[in-house]
């Protein structure tokens, strides 16, 4: 099954599947690292919320023309 960041999973379906949600320490400050279908090696914080790269660069990767 393909997982998501939370931007990713906006951009594709309009909802936050939460798939990399809940994967590090319930800490401030700690990310994971994690595969994303649409960003591919990232770091994610607690919600799931990719670390790596800015808004901007999620609508250019999943930009259609």
């Amino acid at each position: 099954m393909a997982d998501f960041c939370t931007q990713c999973s906006f951009l594709m379906f309009g909802w936050d599947s939460r798939d990399l949600a809940c994967i590090t320490p319930p800490k401030n400050g700690y990310v994971a690292f994690a595969v994303c279908e649409g960003c591919g090696p990232i770091h994610v914080d607690i919600n799931g919320t990719c670390q790596t790269h800015t808004h901007e660069q999620h609508r250019r990767m999943w930009r259609r023309e």
